[in-house]
């Protein structure tokens, strides 16, 4: 985000997006309905706002079957510049705390795109997210929860709470290349005192040959890997270190992409209303809204 101490990240957008959760399952690929990423600068101007928006619903022109999309602006921090979401990361929400802070080049992401359709076997979600390519481990996660999350203020905890049925999804990375894919879900107990337990449960993996690739084709899911691309909102040039000295901004040189298809994978219907994308040091929130069965009708 822009490095002003009186502001959070923000959308820029709303949107209609929904995802079921994922069953105990190995996730296989289909031959029909196979999923490919969107041409983004056709949803998004240079400037991150929508082409064809609808009001002020977020909503791309129904003729190009668009149900919701939006637009996360986040500088790129490069351990120089100061980043207004990045992330003191816990396995929490109430000890998650987001400040002011440089973010080191391995985890630090850029502008986030969300998009979705809907497509021959229902609906499909879309996410992509800028970084650097840099040597080391690291992850990016997407996260999509029931409940709000939200962050209330700069050096407070997030807000929300996770649910029973929650989804993450988390694209390992190894010197920038993807090395594998796990998808999780919130699952809940109820220990000895009657007390509710959660942790997150993995329900199917993907692991993936390391490289900078596209996965294979397949109606359930697609995770990419590669350049950044032209005609998106350049990364925000109007940045500054602790000492309030301006920095140059250090432009993404990565892009990560992933695609859902909910239809194609077993599981309940579920209403989430965040998406959370995350790495170990830095954090985008996007809202969503709308219950599935209702998505059809967002026009």
């Amino acid at each position: 985000m822009n490095n002003l101490t009186d502001r959070l990240p923000v959308l820029a957008g709303m949107s209609a997006l929904l995802l079921t959760s994922l069953l105990a399952t190995t996730v296989g690929a289909g031959k029909q309905n196979q999923l490919s990423f969107p041409d983004w600068p056709a949803y998004f101007n240079g400037d991150g706002t929508l082409k064809d928006a609808v009001a002020l619903l977020g909503t791309p022109d129904a003729a190009d079957h668009g149900q919701g999309a939006m637009f996360v602006e986040d500088n790129i921090s490069d351990g120089r510049a100061l980043d207004m979401s990045a992330l003191i990361a816990s396995d929490s929400y109430d000890q998650s705390i987001i400040h002011n802070a440089t973010v080191d080049a391995l985890h630090d992401i850029g502008n986030l795109y969300v998009y979705g359709e809907m497509g021959p076997g229902g609906m499909v979600f879309y996410s992509g997210v800028e970084r650097l390519d840099v040597p080391g481990n690291s992850y990016v996660e997407f996260e999509f929860n029931q409940g709000s999350i939200s962050a209330p203020a700069v050096n407070a905890p997030l807000m929300g709470e996770r649910l029973a049925g929650d989804l993450l999804v988390r694209i390992n990375l190894s010197d920038a290349e993807i090395g594998s894919v796990e998808f999780l879900r919130w699952h809940v107990t109820i220990d000895s005192a009657g007390s509710e337990v959660g942790h997150y449960q993995p329900v199917a993996s993907a692991p993936a040959p390391r490289g900078k690739w596209c996965s294979s084709n397949s109606s359930a899911y697609r995770y990419c890997s590669g350049a950044p691309v032209e005609g998106l909102a350049p990364t925000n040039t109007d940045v500054w270190d602790a000492d309030g000295q301006a920095v140059a901004a250090t432009p993404a040189d990565s892009f990560i992409e992933l695609a859902l298809n909910p239809e194609a994978l077993p599981g309940q219907v579920a209403d989430f209303t965040s998406l959370v994308v995350r790495t170990p040091e830095d954090i985008a929130i996007a809202y969503l809204r709308g219950r599935y069965r209702d998505i059809a009708y967002w026009r």
